[in-house]
């Protein structure tokens, strides 16, 4: 979550975190959810009900790249 929240920053992403109830969550612009596991995985739909659009937003999809990226880098450095 740091990682990825000091990415966002250094990119001058504005990233507001809030804990939702499922039907203030689909209101909202974009959701996704950050793991160590899945990185940065949009969240397009939230018990049958689209957030948004329904699809990954272009910040979304640009957050996960630099995650990715990021780790990958820091991967290459310690070898």
């Amino acid at each position: 979550r740091q990682a990825v929240m000091k990415l966002a920053r250094e990119q001058g992403m504005a990233i507001e975190e809030r804990h939702h109830r499922g039907h203030q969550a689909c209101n909202g612009n974009k959701a996704f959810i950050i793991s160590a596991t899945t990185f940065v995985m949009p969240v397009v739909s939230i018990d049958g009900n689209p957030v948004a659009d329904g699809r990954p937003g272009k910040l979304t999809r640009r957050l996960r790249e630099l995650y990715i990226q990021a780790a990958l880098d820091s991967c290459l450095l310690e070898r």
